[in-house]
C-alpha cells in the first residue's frame, strides 16, 4: 500500500498562508500532512520547520506574540492545524527533540 504525505502541508501553490496551504493539500486528498512542530517562550507549540524565524531568532526565544508578528499569515498552531485537518487527514507530527520541546504533549490524546 502506498500512502502520499504533504512534506510541510506543501500543496504546490506558493505564497498561501501556512493554514490555506494545509486546506488545500488536504483538499487533494492526501493520506497524511507532515509538520514540525516547535514551542515558544510562553508555551505556544506552533507548526514552524526550521528552529530559527527569518529573522534568525529561535523559535522557543519568542512569545507567541513576538513569532506571531513576525511571520504574520505564516503562523499556525498545533490546535489550529488539528481543527483543519479533524477527520480529515492522517497527521504526520515531528520535533527535533530539543530542550525546548521536553514537554510536548501528545497532540491527539
Amino acid at each position: 500500500m502506498v500512502f502520499i504525505s504533504a512534506h510541510r502541508g506543501n500543496c504546490g501553490i506558493p505564497d498561501l498562508s501556512m493554514a490555506e496551504s494545509y486546506k488545500r493539500a488536504i483538499d487533494l486528498n492526501i493520506d497524511f500532512v507532515e509538520f514540525d512542530v516547535r514551542r515558544t517562550k510562553d508555551g505556544t507549540y506552533v507548526i514552524w520547520h526550521d528552529e530559527h524565524t527569518p529573522s534568525k531568532r529561535r523559535v522557543c526565544d519568542l512569545s507567541y506574540e513576538a513569532y506571531s508578528s513576525e511571520l504574520a499569515d505564516q503562523t499556525l498552531t498545533v490546535p489550529q492545524l488539528l481543527t483543519i485537518a479533524k477527520g480529515r487527514v492522517g497527521l504526520h507530527a515531528r520535533s527535533d527533540g530539543s530542550r525546548c520541546l521536553q514537554e510536548t504533549p501528545r497532540a491527539t490524546e
